[in-house]
């Protein structure tokens, strides 16, 4: 039941399953032969990506890549680098392609290593990645480096779950692994040192959960191998067994293996190179493996070798390299590509079906051909997610753009830009922040200073440098599109031996700067799956941003908070096979009936001995893992706690009736926001109002607004126990010609109030209206205003959230995108420097357009659509001296007698003033010496200034 409840959520989410074929494009092989024209194509590895029915081949001898249409059976298109193509002493070997992320790993190595059979391994052996959408280069590494040229001949390539790249090495036996965001080679195996040893010939991911590889020379008499992928390691001898039993070898001369979708992972076809494929099957998850015969190749030339069986579509094909065409073209040279055009692939699905028991057959879908790989996010959430990674790596070139050179001659010091939050664990969505953390020697204000300089110097100003509540100083900036926050940590000691160790003797300040990253790394470590772990994370955030609890600086949950509930549940199963299902069925039941006031949510296997001590100031007690503080809901409420409890508790009863669909479980037959809105008897309605021209200062304001109501909303239920608030995380609109925005606060009765608890809220509202007006930076008596008032649900208007491109941010769980978790979305201030900047551009605007004022003396203006707000018309009838203020008249509505009128020389903006009149009653202007209207609201008429229509 709830299995299908998930695939309804998905596309709601921007992502897929990746074993759903729905929504692929249709890619029908037809069975059968066939002949590639292509000329020089000379194939050495080959890779099917399913999602758009293309085939990528590696071109031996040119070092690029080709790319295939199979179904048109034409050579569509190729990737090439100007570094690496048409190098003669570089070949093009493995090749993999990575579905969820769009991109494609490319292996350009030195021949020398396969032309003299391991006697001379020197030369590049470069690992390139390209993003499949565009055909860029994203990066490029020479694995030479990473064993000083001690190991080489790389043949094949896998990818896991997270898109760390595995490459193995033939001469002698390696596997390396490459991380997928630092770029760091790590050797996960070596050999014995001996280079004409012959080692690793294929790679093939299975299940997610370990390596399966062809080697040649065998280890512990196996040529079969496994490895994990945890930690580094010896391989696993797989014992390949006969149909009697008896062990066997794998093949003389072994090439790629491919584990076709089509057997469920149950087969493995392996290359003998002048045999044909080998055929593997195996039903104890690759412990022992049976031989069940081989399909012969079509050639026994001894010069035609089978390079891998690949399944394209339905349909398995043999893939030929023809190694006697090689030719010497230049004296001193290695040998070069031959002049063949045809190209043939061999249909061998129905010989491989014939070696197979007949259960395994019965039990294949039809179209499985176009199953991508299980549990890996879906193919759109892989664009988002690449969106951000090329943002990191733009920001990582413009402040790290020094080379290694560069550094060595000007002592230029180290530094690293990491990602943390919910893009360092795959949770990323459209609408979040990448948050960044800059580790280095200097600093804050050198970093700060240098990163300013090093960005505008690239061409990319549109950043500011603000600080938190808590005294942090990060940049707000926007890369390619991307929304970055780049936080920076003084840590020498650890800089100096990143990333191979880390020392954390180090002050509180610096560790809690790092706390992120160090959660981080033990979360991808520790966690059994992160697939399952990232879907169910993305469902259970859906579900509260829809029930309006996604908004932690407000008391409820946030996507850290959702992490320390959801880690534990994950862990829940020693075999770590727990599916998103069971994991989101576990979730709800075990927190529907949750002591919060007694027990704290945390990792028992982080935490074996916690020492915490909750204090009676926590209602809520979510803890983190690396200090120094631990608990990351520190602006939970009661009222919080009351509100994420009442609706764990619904959804868990949702999940346990029969037939639930997801459409019911988000409450999608009433909007969650008009059930708030009918849920209560009483409200507080907090109503604020912008009419000035400037949008970074109307933005400025209601984050004004906002911080100052998390602080409200803490003071409350400390002042006010008794007082339950239920607080919906949202900016809500009643029309929307206006810059005015609503929150809401649904109240309700906890326990016995005390005689005077209306006083005290009345009075707590009033200071926050108080300390709201005080903030001169924010709030602008001429064009702003805020009132807090309780009303009864009957006198409620009708609200909503604002529509169109205003509505950006307006939903505060999009404010909500922490970098740790328990970080508070408390007042930022700018860097006087950068809000200078910004200031002065406005002084500029205004200053331009008084002159032009000064200059036309009969008021008129060029046009301008945006409708200019009433307090400028003020201030040019009180300060253009080519205008007389005593000859207009000012219509404003009077709540009691309607629209009166009141000369302009005598309205007044002081609040403490017994006429103060609040700016939005403002009607017209109207000039008395011919009573024509100047200015009128209504039909946006302006003759002031020649805005509006």
């Amino acid at each position: 039941m709830l299995t299908s409840l998930l695939l309804l959520l998905l596309p709601r989410l921007a992502s897929a399953i990746v074993n759903n074929t729905d929504g692929l494009p249709p890619c029908k092989v037809s069975p059968g032969n066939k002949t590639i024209t292509a000329f020089r194509l000379y194939p050495e590895n080959a890779s099917f990506d399913p999602a758009t029915c293309r085939v990528y081949f590696s071109d031996l001898w040119n070092a690029s890549i080709a790319i295939w249409d199979p179904v048109d059976n034409k050579i569509v298109g190729g990737l090439t680098d100007n570094r690496f193509t048409g190098r003669p002493d570089l070949h093009a070997s493995g090749v993999k392609a990575f579905v969820p992320f769009d991109q494609l790993s490319v292996l350009y190595n030195s021949g020398n290593a396969f032309d003299t059979i391991g006697k001379n391994i020197t030369g590049q052996n470069n690992l390139v990645r390209y993003d499949l959408s565009t055909g860029n280069v994203l990066w490029a590494i020479d694995l030479s480096l990473a064993t000083n040229n001690t190991y080489g001949g790389y043949q094949d390539i896998a990818h896991d779950k997270d898109g760390n790249t595995f490459v193995g090495g033939t001469f002698p036996p390696s596997l390396l692994r490459v991380d997928y965001e630092t770029k760091k080679v790590t050797p996960w195996y070596l050999g014995p040192p001996k280079s004409t040893l012959f080692g690793i010939n294929g790679l093939a991911m299975w299940d997610w959960t370990k390596l399966i590889a062809t080697y040649q020379s065998s280890y512990e008499g196996s040529q079969l191998v496994s490895f994990g992928l945890d930690k580094p390691g010896r391989p696993y001898p797989i014992p390949v067994l006969r149909r009697n039993g008896t062990r066997t070898s794998v093949g003389a001369d072994l090439d790629g293996i491919t584990l076709p979708p089509r057997y469920g992972d149950k087969v493995a076809l392996a290359a003998d190179a002048y045999a044909g494929v080998v055929v593997l099957y195996s039903d104890d998850e690759w412990k022992t493996a049976r031989k069940m015969g081989v399909v012969p190749t079509l050639f026994h030339d001894n010069a035609t070798r089978v390079v891998t069986a690949l399944q394209i579509g339905d349909p398995i094909f043999t893939v030929y390299e023809f190694f006697g065409d090689a030719t010497v073209r230049t004296p001193g040279q290695p040998a070069g590509a031959g002049n063949r055009t045809m190209f043939p692939l061999t249909d061998i699905t129905a010989a491989v079906d014939r070696l197979l028991p007949r259960e395994l057959l019965h039990r294949r879908k039809p179209g499985v051909g176009r199953v991508m790989a299980r549990k890996v996010v879906g193919r759109r959430d892989g664009k988002i997610h690449q969106q951000r990674q090329n943002a990191l790596y733009l920001l990582q070139r413009i402040l790290l753009r020094s080379t290694t050179r560069d550094k060595v001659e000007r002592k230029e010091p180290r530094m690293v830009v990491i990602a943390i939050g919910s893009f360092a664990l795959g949770l990323s969505t459209s609408a979040s922040h990448l948050d960044c953390l800059c580790v280095g020697p200097m600093s804050p204000n050198v970093f700060f200073t240098v990163a300013t300089q090093r960005l505008k110097a690239s061409g990319y100003p549109d950043f500011r440098r603000v600080k938190s509540a808590s005294d942090e100083t990060r940049l707000e900036l926007r890369l390619e599109g991307i929304r970055l926050n780049l936080g920076y940590c003084l840590a020498p000691s650890v800089i100096e031996s990143y990333p191979d160790a880390a020392a954390f003797d180090l002050p509180t300040q610096t560790l809690a700067k790092l706390k992120p990253l160090r959660d981080v790394l033990y979360l991808r470590r520790s966690i059994p799956d992160m697939a399952a772990f990232r879907l169910s994370h993305r469902l259970i955030r859906a579900w509260a941003e829809s029930r309006g609890l996604y908004a932690s600086q407000f008391g409820l949950l946030g996507g850290f908070h959702i992490t320390v509930m959801l880690v534990p549940v994950c862990k829940l199963d020693e075999g770590g096979n727990m599916r998103a299902p069971d994991i989101i069925r576990s979730f709800f039941h075990r927190y529907a009936a949750f002591d919060w006031e007694g027990r704290s949510v945390f990792d028992p296997f982080f935490h074996r001995q916690l020492t915490y001590r909750r204090t009676s100031t926590e209602p809520l007690c979510l803890l983190g893992w690396h200090g120094p503080r631990l608990n990351a809901a520190t602006h939970a409420t009661g009222s919080g706690v009351d509100t994420i409890a009442s609706e764990l508790s619904r959804a868990n009863s949702l999940l346990s009736q029969g037939g639930i669909t997801w459409s019911q479980f988000l409450g999608d037959n009433e909007s969650p926001l008009v059930e708030f809105q009918r849920q209560y008897k009483r409200y507080i309605n907090i109503e604020a109002r912008y009419w000035a021209t400037s949008p970074q200062k109307r933005t400025k304001f209601f984050r004004c607004i906002e911080s100052r109501l998390s602080s409200f909303l803490l003071d409350a239920d400390r002042n006010l126990p008794m007082v339950g608030m239920r607080f919906w995380p949202a900016r809500l609109v009643q029309r929307t010609d206006e810059f005015t925005g609503c929150y809401l606060i649904g109240l309700y009765r906890r326990r016995s109030p005390a005689a005077d608890s209306y006083e005290q809220l009345q009075a707590s509202m009033g200071d926050f209206e108080a300390s709201i007006r005080k903030s001169s930076k924010y709030y602008d008596a001429n064009c702003c205003w805020v009132m807090a008032s309780i009303v009864n649900a009957r006198d409620l208007p009708t609200l909503g959230l604002e529509p169109g491109p205003q509505a950006e941010g307006n939903n505060m769980s999009s404010l909500d995108e922490e970098t740790d978790g328990d970080e508070s979305m408390a007042e930022e201030e700018e860097d006087e420097e950068e809000e200078g900047e910004e200031e002065e551009g406005e002084d500029e605007d205004n200053s331009s357009n008084n002159n032009n004022n000064n200059n036309n003396n009969k008021m008129q203006t060029l046009p301008n659509h945006r409708f200019r707000p009433a307090s400028d018309v003020i201030n040019r009838l009180k300060w253009d001296a080519a205008l007389d203020a005593t000859d207009y008249l000012i219509g404003y509505q009077d709540r009691f007698a309607g629209v009166r009128e009141k000369k302009v020389e005598a309205w007044t903006g002081d609040l403490t003033d017994d006429d103060f009149i609040p700016q939005h009653r403002i009607v017209y202007f109207k000039r008395k010496s011919d009573g024509k209207l100047m200015w009128h609201r209504p039909t946006r008429l302006d003759l002031v200034y020649g805005s509006g229509q």
